[in-house]
């Protein structure tokens, strides 16, 4: 064994190493092989794998000693030099399957980089040696001597060719490959094996075809015929996923002692081919592009190029395009205008002008047009490229958006902007000509019941017809507009006389006497409305929108489907109004809420099951404000969200306070609105109001309306089955007043209802009532949810109605609804009051 290869066999010290120069070390004639601390094989040449008669392949499912290497006078040597240091070399007598023969072992403790302590050892045969088997022994020394000269000529190729290998093959960020003549694998860098997907390993001593795909046999020709140098060229490879890919290879020949020596190198052109798709495309895009690409020279302006879709869209050619310029397709333009267009972007000032104009086509056809223009120096000369944009139908697009911006939606009628617009106008009109002015505000009279019951579908359709008959009630120079929702606004022009108006009020009232046939439905409807007139009552067309809605409410006030018109006294009433809005924006932040609650009694026990808690508004102006006339308002104007929200947050953290101070087991009942069903934030609202003040789910009650869970049905259904899952229970408030349908009371997950206190209230004297309410509790057993009366003013109401099986009552009869402090006594003495309304009950 050559020295040289010798120490590359003991100073490589990795396995990786070893393995990556498996090569050389397969065609060496020695025997040698790597041992770990355990005396495990870890590593061989095809040498040892011959001597034992075994492939390399079935050598590795021995997990101890091969056959070599169980020989005792071997094994005994390998041990003592991983249990010493240095180097042993020792004259050992192998009793193999067919040779008995002399060796001469020697054995060097090394170490290894990835796996700690190895052992090398080297077989060689001996001078002298006992062959049991001379045709077989023959055979090898006659192999060996062969190779011998094979080896010692590669030894020299590598030792001169080593730092250069380790460079290009460490370093290189393209793959390299080293193959005999032959196209076998000889070694692969890292960047080949990551190009192609295998390992230096896996490929030792297969052909190139394992990783390309096809190869030029003008190439192999070319290597028999002994060119040193292939030019390049282009094939296609297999990438690491099995895909194909595309190469570009160089590959050079050394002719070296043992033979010819190919390196091929190999890149991939797979973004190259990338980028040159793009190109391609971008090329297609631009000739398919409806935009018109026009470049022309900035100094006679005859264009140069003009893409595929100017030239359809033209319908010139391109030789016709050469001899005109852009002024030619611009009437409107003159060359001078169009030279003061471009002398900015020829002196640099700005990169880009827009501009819009009329093109004219080859047939004569005209159509808008968006000019982008650029002035171009990425040519060797410099040249204008204008892009150019078709907007038929963005001006269309513009006109229809005007129309949409004026104009409502759903019913054609102008909106508010152009109402506003077309009264300022009429005021200005009836200056000149001394004549009066008047403005309606229409409010359509219980359309959100209708709207609610029937479904939004309806509503509208019914909006449509109103607009109709609105339309059918005025006179032609008049204005009618819907506002929103069921709000709409007429603008009488020229009007002569105060009785002109009432006329037309009356003629509108009228139009609505007769029912409204929508999707099988026979609809009435009736219309409140306030009048505001010019320049009677206000000098300006915000001012008489504000009053004519002012006095629109009046007329609610005083029974709808009536006409109102604004007087001075109906603005002291809307200052007020507008003075609670103002104030209920600022009333949480003053602290100016409070909760009242009432108690709710259970009838088996007679004790305080719960209470219901009651807003109430102590306005610094106005004093004590009911929820009846602060909650529409609140509901307007969105402000009930976070009055709602402190609402809940405040009666969850005192319930919790009563549960600590000995009153445990008390159930808090919250009113919920529309809007706050609605928010999309009430699950997480609902959940942080009873977790902030650590009060069980179950201790709070929700109580809706059937016209709040009627509203989105499907949106409440979601909801109420959340809330219950943690815990939190559902009355339905006012049962009776509404349609009261048992497929509301399957579909959500109620456990109370609440008898309105206009049943109970005539119940001990009106038979009819008390055998409804009586029903109702019937049915609610049936069903299994419990009941509570509300209004119980009286010991007979309470006495009847436990008669009938009612849960729970709630009334005067036990407790107006009281503060805080006052309720707390309340519970303190409630044993003794117990007796006092109960006597010989429970």
């Amino acid at each position: 064994m050559p020295a040289e290869l010798t120490n590359l066999a003991f100073t490589e010290c990795s396995l990786e190493e070893l393995h990556r120069n498996s090569a050389v070390l397969n065609l060496i004639e020695s025997i040698i092989a790597f041992v770990n601390p355990h005396g495990e094989l870890v590593f061989q040449n095809d040498a040892f794998a011959r001597f034992n008669s075994a492939g390399r392949d079935n050598v590795e499912n021995f997990h101890r000693y091969p056959t070599l290497l169980d020989c005792p006078s071997i094994r005994q040597t390998i041990h003592a030099a991983l249990a010493g240091n240095g180097s042993l070399t020792k004259r050992v007598i192998y009793y193999g399957p067919k040779i008995q023969v002399e060796l001469s072992l020697r054995v060097r403790r090394i170490r290894s980089k990835t796996t700690g302590e190895l052992c090398g050892a080297t077989l060689t045969l001996a001078e002298e040696s006992v062959a049991f088997d001379n045709h077989y022994l023959a055979r090898m020394q006659e192999s060996a001597h062969a190779l011998s000269k094979r080896v010692r000529a590669l030894s020299e190729m590598k030792i001169s060719n080593d730092r250069l290998l380790r460079v290009l093959f460490k370093k290189a960020p393209f793959a390299i490959v080293l193959m005999n003549e032959n196209r076998q694998v000889l070694q692969i860098n890292r960047a080949g094996e990551h190009l192609f997907g295998v390992t230096e390993r896996a490929l030792m001593g297969k052909t190139c075809d394992t990783f390309l795909q096809c190869f030029q046999r003008g190439q192999c020709c070319a290597l028999q015929q002994g060119r040193t140098k292939i030019e390049l060229d282009e094939l296609t490879g297999s990438s690491a996923q099995n895909q194909a890919m595309p190469l570009l290879r160089s590959a050079v020949i050394f002719d070296e002692p043992h033979g010819k020596l190919i390196v091929e190198i190999f890149v991939d052109l797979a973004e190259r081919k990338k980028a040159e798709d793009m190109l391609a495309q971008l090329g297609r895009i631009l000739d398919d592009s409806t935009n018109e690409i026009y470049v022309f020279n900035p100094e006679s302006l005859h264009f140069v190029q003009v893409n595929q879709g100017g030239q359809r869209n033209l319908g010139y050619t391109m030789d016709e395009l050469k001899t005109l310029t852009p002024v030619d397709l611009m009437p409107e333009i003159s060359r001078q205008d169009y030279e003061t267009i471009l002398a900015s972007l020829r002196r640099g000032e700005v990169q880009t002008r827009v501009l819009e104009s009329v093109h004219l086509r080859k047939d004569n056809t005209r159509y808008p047009v968006e000019v982008r223009l650029q002035l171009s120096h990425v040519e060797s000369a410099p040249a204008f490229v204008a892009i150019v944009q078709d907007i038929t139908e963005r001006r269309q697009s513009q006109l229809e958006l005007h129309r949409l911006a004026h104009h409502d939606a759903l019913t054609g009628l102008p909106n508010r902007v152009l109402l506003q617009i077309r009264l300022n106008q009429t005021v200005r009109d009836a200056e000149l000509i001394e004549r009066l002015v008047a403005v309606m505000f229409l409010d359509l009279d219980y359309f959100k019941t209708i709207n609610d019951t029937l479904g939004h579908e309806i509503g509208d359709q019914l909006l449509q017809a109103v607009a109709g008959r609105l339309q059918a009630s005025v006179r032609r120079g008049d204005t009618i507009s819907r506002l929103g929702g069921d709000e709409f606004a007429v603008v009488l022009a020229n009007v002569a006389h105060v009785d002109d108006v009432t006329f037309i009020a009356k003629k509108i009232i009228g139009q609505f006497a007769s029912p409204f046939s929508i999707g099988g439905h026979e609809l009435f409807i009736s219309v409140s409305i306030g009048i505001t007139l010019y320049p009677l009552d206000e000098g300006d067309a915000t001012g008489l929108l504000r009053d004519a809605d002012i006095a629109m409410y009046r007329a609610k006030e005083l029974g709808r489907n009536r006409f109102q018109f604004y007087t001075s006294e109906l603005n002291i009433r809307s200052i007020r109004r507008l003075e609670l809005e103002m104030g209920l924006r600022q009333a949480i932040e003053r602290e100016e809420f409070a909760l009242y609650y009432q108690p709710l009694v259970d009838m088996k026990t007679g004790r305080i099951r719960g209470m219901e808690a009651l807003l109430r508004w102590q306005h610094p102006k106005f004093g004590l404000i009911q929820p009846l006339e602060f909650i529409p308002l609140a509901e307007e104007t969105g402000l009930i969200i976070p009055i709602g929200e402190w609402v809940l947050k405040t009666a969850c953290a005192q319930t919790k306070t009563w549960h600590e101070n000995g009153f445990p087991g008390l159930q808090v009942a919250v009113n919920l609105s529309s809007k706050q069903l609605r928010d999309k934030n009430l699950i997480n609202v609902v959940k942080q109001a009873f977790g902030a003040a650590g009060l069980a789910a179950r201790y709070l009650d929700l109580e809706l309306t059937e016209s709040v869970l009627m509203q989105d049905m499907e949106l409440a259904a979601t909801i109420l089955k959340e809330l219950k899952a943690v815990g939190v229970s559902f009355s339905l408030d006012d049962f009776g007043t509404g349609y009261s349908s048992l497929s509301y009371l399957k579909r959500f997950p109620v456990d109370y209802l609440k008898i309105d206190r206009s049943f109970v209230h005539d119940i001990t004297a009106d038979s009819f009532g008390a055998g409804l309410v009586q029903a109702i509790i019937a049915m609610a057993k049936v069903l299994n949810i419990k009941v509570i009366a509300e209004g119980v003013e009286t010991r007979a109401q309470m006495e009847l109605l436990s008669s009938y099986g009612c849960d729970v009552v709630q009334g005067y009869y036990f407790s107006t609804p009281l503060v805080v402090e006052t309720f707390t006594g309340l519970l303190q003495d409630w044993d003794a009051l117990k007796a006092e309304k109960f006597n010989s009950r429970n």
